[in-house]
């Protein structure tokens, strides 16, 4: 494991327990929610990181699930949501591509060609269609508040 990725999965971890801390004797209907962290450390998988291929445009700064949602149905490509760590130096919610080598394809302007770590959760794009569907803001599929959480659901 590269360092990188071990500063993203201690990141990760620590924000699961925070958010785990806060929820604590809550009783607001959210027990049966996992955290992002937490679906995405149980159902993720690290990412090798690549520089974009040749020929890939590059999206929208600050819209990586709709620039991936359209290149994964342009290209064929896997669309994969979970947290990514590079340039802003703390892991945020992210979503990227995978080739069919299981390299990264990021085409969010501001991951091409930094060192970063990729961990997440590969979707079928036409699963993601469904899942969004109907949305006015949300196009994250883990972070889907909109449908209330769907994917975070324990009882799933």
């Amino acid at each position: 494991m590269r360092k990188i990725e071990e500063d993203l999965l201690s990141h990760i971890t620590a924000l699961n327990e925070a958010f785990r801390g806060m929820r604590a004797g809550l009783t607001m209907g959210c027990e049966d929610i996992m955290t992002q962290q937490e679906f995405v450390m149980e159902n993720g998988s690290f990412w090798e990181p690549a520089p974009l291929p040749e020929g890939i445009e590059k999206g929208f700064m600050k819209a990586c699930f709709d620039n991936s949602q359209r290149l994964a149905r342009k290209q064929g490509f896997r669309y994969v949501e979970g947290f990514a760590l590079g340039a802003c130096c703390i892991p945020v919610l992210h979503a990227w591509c995978v080739g069919r080598d299981g390299a990264v394809i990021d085409a969010t302007p501001v991951w091409d060609g930094v060192e970063a770590a990729y961990l997440g959760v590969p979707f079928e794009i036409s699963d993601v269609g469904e899942m969004i569907d109907g949305n006015q803001h949300s196009i994250s599929v883990i972070d889907n508040w909109e449908k209330g959480f769907p994917l975070l659901r324990r009882s799933i």
